[in-house]
């Protein structure tokens, strides 16, 4: 086998640095409101790449990784209302969430990605002891957003989010 044929091992170093914050907050009795962020630079400190067209390799230094968001967040606030005294006793409650991606890429090179979005869900139901009925909404407002793309000269594939999605859950 000639050794000369063969394209160099891709091996990729990451550095990885952010913050996490996340908050709660029960402003009256049944309330609760809570709201995480994440901020990170994710890049490659070193990313070389075979370059088939090119015949070499070529570096991709300081591209940020895949499916990888500078900025994520959620806000969420849900109410329960009891309708009896104690822990076993129904309850009804509702729940609403917003949630943000920021712009993230599908692929290596930073060519193809996804805008940031945000997406609203709700829930609402009842529980009782240990039985728990929901029902709930995903994606309320049918925001269009894709989750996954490549850009592949031969077959280009792109997967579309879910769209509005509408169900109901028991738990017990």
């Amino acid at each position: 086998m000639n050794m000369a044929m063969v394209p160099p091992v891709n091996v990729a170093v990451l550095v990885y640095p952010g913050v996490e914050l996340e908050a709660v907050a029960v402003p009256t009795k049944g309330l609760e409101v809570s709201w995480n962020a994440a901020l990170n630079h994710a890049r490659y400190a070193e990313l070389p790449l075979f370059n088939y067209t090119d015949n070499r390799t070529q570096s991709y230094a300081g591209n940020q990784p895949i499916n990888t968001p500078v900025v994520t967040s959620m806000l969420a606030a849900q109410y329960t209302h009891a309708l009896g005294q104690g822990k076993q006793q129904p309850a009804l409650f509702v729940r609403g969430e917003w949630r943000y991606l920021g712009h993230y890429y599908f692929d290596y090179y930073n060519q193809d990605g996804q805008n940031a979005y945000g997406i609203v869900n709700a829930r609402a139901g009842v529980s009782v002891r240990h039985l728990e009925l929901a029902f709930w909404v995903r994606n309320a407002f049918d925001r269009t957003y894709l989750t996954y793309g490549s850009l592949s000269a031969q077959s280009p594939t792109y997967l579309q989010r879910l769209p509005r999605f509408l169900g109901t859950t028991l738990t017990a």
